[in-house]
Order: structure tokens, then sequence, then C-alpha cells
């Protein structure tokens, strides 16, 4: 970086939009994330549940958050390259950016809002893919312990993956825009 331009290292100031990754190259570097989550869940269970499904061990907390803590490394690691998150623009702000350029076929003109909603848009993907890895691990898991309720867990995941599918719609068509590809999901 050049000490002279002004700008600080945390400041992001793309000039191309090549920072920020097609929407198939999230969705392909997504897929490991899902395998993992897909086949931890039932090791997961099996580290909690008994054959009858009684909880083992009292604590079950601290068993989830170390999962979920591991997978998010994990999925950190491997993730589609991207530019850092500025927060200097609002969520919702970035949400609209997003929105209308799926809608109207054109990205914002300013190079920080095009990236930031870029990895805004990259996120849905990401959390869309993520989504349906979890429901797969339910369905998975529930065939293996089926004395647990896994009914609730099913719901609740079929619902998410439907909100994250929705927007992650809008997440690849900006995508699309950004890149220039003509298309949508």
């Amino acid at each position: 970086m050049d000490q002279h331009s002004g700008a600080h290292p945390g400041d992001i100031r793309p000039t191309e939009d090549s920072a920020i990754p097609y929407a198939n190259q999230v969705v392909t570097r997504s897929l490991a994330t899902a395998g993992l989550m897909i086949i931890s869940w039932p090791l997961v269970g099996s580290l909690l549940f008994d054959s009858a499904g009684e909880v083992r061990t009292p604590w079950w907390p601290v068993v989830i958050v170390v999962w979920f803590t591991a997978v998010m490394v994990f999925h950190r690691i491997t993730r589609a390259p991207r530019p850092r998150f500025n927060a200097r623009f609002g969520s919702e702000y970035l949400q609209r950016a997003v929105m209308d350029a799926a809608r109207h076929g054109e990205g914002p003109p300013d190079p920080g809002v095009r990236a930031a909603a870029g990895v805004l848009a990259c996120r849905s993907i990401e959390a869309a893919v993520g989504g349906v890895a979890v429901l797969v691990g339910v369905i998975i898991t529930a065939f293996v312990w089926p004395r647990v309720p896994w009914l609730t867990a099913s719901i609740v995941s079929t619902l998410l993956v439907v909100v994250f599918l929705l927007r992650a719609r809008l997440g690849w068509r900006y995508l699309n825009v950004v890149h220039g590809r003509t298309g949508t999901a």
C-alpha cells in the first residue's frame, strides 16, 4: 500500500471487482464446510445421546459450542476469498444496495459499497448452503437416533433454509450483476 495514499490498512478501496468472488465460487468453496456439517451432526449426536435418546452429559452446551466453533474456523479457512467487510456502511443500506442491484441489474457506483455489498451477498449464499447442510445433517441424525425428538429441529431448520434460500437468490443475482453476467438464480 502506498504510504502517501491516505488510506488506512482497514479501508476497502478496491479498484476492480475481481476481489469479489463469483457466486459459483462461493457455493463451491462452501461445500467443504457443508460436508463437514453433514458428517459431524451424527458424530455430535453420538457424544450427546445414548441409545435410549437420553442426554449423556450435563456438558452438552460445551459440546455444541466447541462443534460450532470448529465448523466456523474450518469455514473461515475454506471460504471463497473476498474483501474485508467494511462496517462503515450500515447493514440496511447494504441490503438495499444488494436488492436494488439484483432487481435493476446495475451495481452501486461506489467501489467501497460494491465490495461491502458483495461480502454481504457472499454471506447470504454461504448461509443458504450451510442451512441446507444443517437440515440434511438433522435428517440423517434423526435416522441414527430415532428416539430423540428431531421433529422440532427439522421444522426450524426447514424454515431457516427457506429464508436463507430467498436471501441467497438476491445475493446470487447481485454477484452476477457485479461481474457483468446475465442470468438469475
